[in-house]
């Protein structure tokens, strides 16, 4: 990779991914070169999370990008003391190829969205906008059933999305999560300590 997405030795390389994904802001070229290897698809395993929304935050790591997902009550300075720890309740997903899915409920749409993120014009346009986007807030009732979820990046009225599949029964799209930036009055800055830090280490 360039040099500015060179590695710190002194921090965990899934926050090293994180502060890659920002820096990619400064090289979009880069960014499009990466997207376009095609791996959009990734996967959430762990099931119901209590009464946390999940923070999915965007990674790359030797030209591979990932989901990390943090719960959110879990998502504050004291999770993030130490560099070279993550909280044991953090999980991270590698990019993949997307998988056929078959369902009648709102099927259409969902292939529509994933679609768009496939159409290298659209995503060029999602990848190279002013702010790229950092995080997704992904809200609690989507793990209610306790079950894993496939998630795919997508692009709805030219915004980064997700579709959210659940594992156990392919007919179940959930398109409730938020791009971020921008941070919108109901999610603040500072709910993100992840994000805060990652800023810090970055220097």
């Amino acid at each position: 990779m360039n040099q500015q997405l060179q590695t710190q030795t002194n921090l965990h390389w899934v926050y090293q991914s994180i502060i890659n994904w920002e820096n990619l802001s400064l090289d979009r070229n880069k960014l499009i070169e990466i997207a376009d290897y095609g791996l959009s698809t990734f996967y959430f395993l762990k099931g119901i999370v209590d009464t946390d929304d999940i923070h999915a935050y965007m990674g790359c790591y030797k030209d591979v990008f990932y989901i990390h997902f943090i719960p959110s009550s879990l998502d504050v300075p004291a999770s993030f003391t130490d560099g070279m720890t993550i909280p044991k309740e953090l999980s991270s997903s590698i990019a993949t190829k997307l998988n056929n899915f078959k369902g009648p409920v709102l099927k259409n749409e969902a292939e529509e969205r994933i679609g768009n993120w496939a159409d290298k014009t659209l995503r060029d346009g999602i990848l190279l906008a002013t702010d790229l986007f950092q995080i997704f807030w992904i809200p609690n009732e989507d793990f209610e059933d306790n079950t894993p979820i496939q998630v795919d990046l997508a692009i709805n009225n030219n915004n980064p999305d997700l579709i959210l599949t659940q594992l156990n029964q392919m007919d179940s799209f959930l398109n409730t999560c938020k791009p971020i930036p921008p941070f919108k009055p109901t999610l603040l800055q500072n709910q993100f300590a992840l994000y805060e830090q990652i800023k810090l280490w970055k220097i």
